[in-house]
């Protein structure tokens, strides 16, 4: 049984789709580092890669969700 986080997971392909996600929800991706714990520049990172490990997807999404929500 999938969680709702594996199915967001496993929805991203690539970096792209995570900054296409951040950048939909309005948040940008020094709040996003900030929320996560990260340099900006890192965040950059993981948008620019074509397949980021599924560890830092489902980091990146729950910061990112969190930040969406307020």
């Amino acid at each position: 049984m999938q969680t709702a986080m594996t199915k967001r997971t496993t929805a991203v392909r690539t970096g792209l789709d995570l900054k296409l996600a951040r950048v939909a929800a309005g948040v940008t991706q020094t709040d996003l580092a900030r929320q996560m714990g990260i340099w900006r520049q890192t965040v950059s990172v993981v948008e620019g890669s074509l397949r980021p490990r599924p560890r830092v997807v489902e980091h990146y999404l729950k910061a990112l969700h969190e930040l969406a929500d307020r």
